[in-house]
């Protein structure tokens, strides 16, 4: 049961009436820009483009742009207020996380989930980034090997050679990035709340990435070069491919874990009176 304090539940008072300001502030700003458009389309040429010089409407031509302005202070006002109100919100939230932490087993064991997976999501994101960068590199590379193999031109011996060194320095990325996903997920298997099997599938990857990168001392501006830069291509595509449903599973459970996480606060919240 939450601990609810005088001053939180006055807190509280304090945000539901600055979301009603709020509120009230979006209605009357919705309704004045209708308005300005109803006041648009009632003007003429002269209104419209002449500010209603030249025997047009000047009244008119004023009103909509008092009202514009009026609208543009109002968005202002309701700017500060949104950041008042999440900056409120921001300090009840973290009374109810002390005060749940230190009563709720539950929300105790939804924490931990919510970071796990906030910690295995981030690691896939970094790996899913440096597998992309890496095929990327080794396309430009066989581009350009295939440049320098059938040209004369010593520049294009010169980009060759940067455009390989930069997709051996990309694989590395990748293998480095592949290990740590490879470790966050094994870590996340091993918490409490760990879903069973988020890793089953693909434990031998590591492997196949290091396997790759220990087989590429580039001979430069040569075809093993080449088909070396092919079978890495053709390596990472397939690593690729078998972590696509992973990363997909392993997005879906933090947003999950998010949602969960973020319940047992909105509960606590809506319990004060």
């Amino acid at each position: 049961m939450l601990g609810i304090s005088v001053e939180l539940k006055n807190r509280k008072a304090d945000l539901l009436e600055l979301l009603k300001k709020a509120d009230a502030l979006d209605q009357t700003i919705k309704e004045n820009a209708e308005f300005a458009e109803t006041l648009w389309e009632q003007m003429g040429f002269r209104e419209r483009y002449l500010w209603g010089w030249f025997w047009g409407d000047r009244d008119l031509v004023l009103r909509r742009r008092d009202l514009i302005r009026t609208t543009d202070g109002l968005q202002e006002s309701a700017e500060t207020l949104r950041e008042k109100i999440a900056g409120l919100r921001n300090e009840i939230d973290i009374d109810i996380v002390t005060e749940l932490h230190q009563s709720n087993p539950g929300f105790r064991v939804a924490r931990d989930h919510m970071v796990a997976t906030g910690l295995l999501e981030e690691a896939a994101i970094r790996c899913r980034e440096a597998l992309e960068e890496a095929m990327n590199d080794i396309s430009s590379a066989q581009s350009m090997e295939t440049y320098d193999l059938v040209s004369t031109n010593n520049v294009a011996s010169i980009l060759s050679s940067s455009a390989n060194s930069e997709a051996q320095y990309s694989i590395s990325e990748a293998e480095e990035a592949l290990r740590e996903f490879d470790l966050a997920l094994k870590k996340y298997d091993q918490t409490e709340t760990g879903l069973r099997g988020m890793s089953e599938g693909i434990d031998d990857f590591p492997d196949l990435i290091l396997d790759l990168v220990l087989d590429l001392p580039f001979d430069f501006m040569s075809w093993s070069t080449l088909s070396q830069l092919s079978n890495c291509e053709d390596e990472l595509e397939e690593i690729w491919r078998s972590l696509q449903p992973f990363w997909s599973r392993v997005t879906e459970t933090a947003h999950k874990a998010r949602q969960e996480y973020g319940r047992f606060i909105q509960e606590a919240f809506n319990s004060i009176p």
